[in-house]
Order: C-alpha cells, then structure tokens, then sequence
C-alpha cells in the first residue's frame, strides 16, 4: 500500500510541502492567491496566536468558510497544534448550524461574516440568541457563556467584526507575538498520526448529520493512497467545486493535490459564463465535478470563444479534449465513498474506457481496503453476483461516531 515517506500527521505534512513546492501556488479564489510557502507560514503565524489565545491540542475549533486561502490558512493553522477541526457546512441555516456547534462541543468558531447572500453573523445571532446581549470588556473579548451551547467560547469574523460579541481574526494574528518559533514547534511534537485531526458532518439527507471522526494518520494516508490510481501530476491546475466541509473536498480534493503539490482553483460560485473564464485564464488541466456542470459550460454561448486546450483530463468529459472523451461515461470507472470511510473506498483510473462487462463498475477496493457482501438481517457473507449490504475494513474507516454533546465520542 502507497504510504508518504514523513509521519503522516499535519506539522511533518506542512513540513514536506514547504520543503517540495514553496513557490507554487496552493490555491487560487476570487483573484486571491496562496503558495504553498506562504501557507506554511501564514498557518504558523495562526497556530502560535491559537497557542497564545489558550486554543491547544484537542481545542474542538468549528470552521465556516468557502474553499479559499482563509480556510487552508486556518485549516493547517489549527491541525498543526492537534486540535479538533470541524468544517462547516457553508449553506446550513439557522437550525442546521445550531445543531453541529451543539452536537460537535465546539468551543471556538472561526467564520468569515459573509459569503455571497450569507450573512453569518446575523445567522448566528438567529441560533444563539444571547449573542445579542453580550458585548466586549475593555481590549479582551468577552468569553461567551450560553446555556444551550456551554461549549462555546469566543468566535473570531475572518472579515468585518461588526457585532459586541464577534471578534476579528487579527486578534489571533497580533496574538502570536507572544510565543516564539520554538513554543510552536514543542506543541507540534506532540501532535501524532492517530490523533483525531477532524470530525466531518455527513449531509443528513435520511437523518440527522452524522459526526464522523478522522485522525491525522488516515486523512493523509488516505489522500496519498488515492492518488496512486489518478491522473494527478505536480504542477496541476485543478477545478475542482466539491467544498471542504465534505469528506470529498476535503480528502479527495485539498489533500490529494497537496500531497502533489497542484494548485486548486477555486470560485464563490458556479455560473457557466464566469467559469469558463476562469478556466481559461487559470490554463486548469484537470477538472472534476458533477455532470450537470460540463452540460451547463458547453451550452454556454460563450464556450465556442473559449481556449480551454489546456485541460487534459477529469471527470466533466464534454470539457476534455476530444480525443480523451468518453463514447459512452457508463464505460468509465466510478467511485463509491463515505464520510465514515474518508472518502472513496473503492475507485480506478477514470482516463480509460473499461470493457463492456464492467459497465457501470465503481472500480476496485482501494489498497488497504477490504470489502464483503452480507446479508442485512442475518450478516452471513453472501456469494458474488447476490446483492446485499456492503461492509468495509481498513485504515481508513472512522475511529467513531459523535454520539451526542453531552456523552462525547463513540
């Protein structure tokens, strides 16, 4: 099984990229963009204001931001002193956001006020009402106490501040000066790969989100395994629309193009014409997402104008060059994958057509991953060719389930 050559946890991982890719860019998002050397130390400039702001290995931190540079920043910032990440999901509303900050125990928030027609701050104030009441004291930011999130602490506005209770993120940023380089790395050491790196919210669509743990050790191994049957290279430019907050974006997109050093190319949101765009200005080589996007930039009037010869590959076929298009998408391998599996747990290439007989295939058993078909009521293991209910075993299946705020994990 494909496994990195450096301990696979978040201080040896932000190491190695610094040490391969530097100059590169990262990420790129609404004309902002982010080097892999830049965010090495924009993430260690954040992780010692943490540190100084008494945030520390195990701190449960929720982050509500779109695929940009302020959420990697914050992303790494957070991973490399152990703390508990909980990506958020950017379109929850009032119910749903108050739900997963009760649910998950988080303590610190970290959120950017707006995004398009989202205005965080009043959807917050909407969940916790006594935000309302609460104000700052003197130059400290007044911890928040409420009865029905008693977990929660401070929440620091990537943006405008512009409520009593809310905080600028450059408080935590002016926070570093009080600790040094070497304060960090000691808290970095004691970071290891089966620590819990983040807990990840399914959608709910059946029930209520579930909250699945992933460690260090399984969300960069697992990054790393995957690319081992995708047409991914170094230097890459990837468009890729799967968020964050979801196990897809977050292991299947962010970290596998770390892991190869790819700039992901990343917008507030779709739209045909201004896609199209940026494809063509960014060069993109790869791109992935759902069908219904190909579909949308091709019948674009604005797509015959478009010189968009440098993509060579992905999963949006009408967008590929002719000769690497598909005669018929059911030929080319699919994936399956879970927010308590990290992602895909079955894929293949998806650059080839498969034989007829594999039509429809999800690929194969990722390496590390087993798999058996049982019979739901019984659990005896069915022969192959009967359909039942699939089981999974492997490295990357979750430590757990977050049960509920106040019984914790498992």
């Amino acid at each position: 099984m494909p496994f990195p050559d450096f301990e696979p946890c978040t201080p040896a991982f932000i190491r190695s990229l610094q040490e391969r890719f530097a100059t590169l860019d990262l990420i790129v998002y609404e004309g902002q963009r982010l080097t892999y050397g830049e965010a090495a130390a924009q993430s260690a400039l954040l992780a010692r204001g943490m540190l100084a702001s008494g945030i520390s290995k195990g701190s449960r931190i929720g982050l509500l931001m779109p695929n940009s540079p302020d959420f990697v920043i914050a992303w790494l910032a957070a991973a490399r002193i152990g703390a508990v990440i909980i990506p958020i999901n950017t379109f929850y509303k009032p119910k749903e956001l108050a739900f997963v900050l009760r649910h998950a125990d988080i303590q610190v928030l970290l959120t950017v006020d707006k995004l398009l027609s989202n205005d965080y701050l009043e959807r917050l104030e909407s969940c916790i009402p006594q935000l309302s009441g609460l104000a700052q004291s003197g130059d400290l930011p007044t911890p928040l106490f409420s009865p029905a999130f008693p977990c929660l602490r401070q929440i620091y506005v990537w943006g405008a501040a512009s409520r009593p209770w809310s905080v600028s993120q450059q408080r935590l940023f002016a926070a570093a000066a009080a600790l040094d380089e070497n304060f960090l790395a000691a808290a970095e050491r004691c970071v290891c790969p089966a620590d819990p790196l983040t807990i990840v919210y399914s959608s709910g669509s059946t029930a209520d989100p579930k909250g699945a743990v992933h460690t260090h050790g399984s969300v960069i191994r697992h990054a790393y395994n995957l690319n081992d049957r995708r047409d991914i290279q170094t230097g890459d430019r990837i468009f890729s629309p799967m968020p964050f907050f979801w196990v897809g974006g977050l292991v299947f997109t962010l970290h596998c193009a770390m892991h190869k050093g790819c700039t992901l190319i990343c917008e507030a949101a779709f739209n045909p014409e201004s896609t199209l765009r940026l494809l063509e200005e960014e060069r993109v080589t790869l791109v992935t997402g759902w069908p219904h996007y190909g579909t949308a930039m091709v019948e674009n009037p604005t797509y015959a104008k478009r010189d968009l010869s440098s993509i060579r590959s992905g999963n949006i076929y009408p967008l590929l060059p002719p000769g690497e298009r598909p005669a018929d998408p059911e030929l080319r391998s699919n994936a399956l994958g879970m927010t308590e599996t990290c992602g895909p747990h079955t894929i293949d290439r998806m650059d080839h057509d498969l034989p007829e007989a594999l039509r429809g295939s999800f690929g194969r058993a990722a390496e590390g991953v087993a798999h058996k078909i049982v019979d739901p009521a019984s659990g005896e293991r069915l022969p192959a060719g009967t359909e039942g209910e699939i089981c999974i075993r492997g490295y990357n299946v979750i430590q757990g389930l977050v049960q509920s705020g106040a019984r914790g994990l498992f």
